[in-house]
């Protein structure tokens, strides 16, 4: 078991443990913003299909999630789920 001054003395002077960070590869990924845009998208269209009619203003936008509420969840599962297959196929 080596002491504490000998792994001291093993570094270079003046070197920080952790001083080396990974660059970024800079720049906007095309693909990176678009899985994102996908899991916003079905984040609000979970939101929107677990809201309670009561609780939205429009009385026209509350009949239309009260009744496509299943709809709404399954396009939100289904882009969800897609997303989570993209990201994870494409080697992100």
């Amino acid at each position: 078991m080596a002491s504490s001054r000998s792994v001291a003395a093993a570094l270079p002077h003046g070197s920080v443990l952790g001083a080396r960070f990974a660059t970024s590869a800079g720049g906007l990924d095309a693909r990176r913003v678009l899985l994102l845009a996908a899991a916003a998208l079905a984040i609000l269209l979970l939101g929107l299909a677990s809201l309670p009619s009561a609780v939205l203003v429009e009385p026209r936008l509350a009949v239309l999630v009260a009744t496509r509420r299943a709809e709404l969840a399954l396009a939100g599962t289904a882009t969800l789920l897609t997303a989570v297959l993209v990201y994870v196929f494409a080697g992100s």
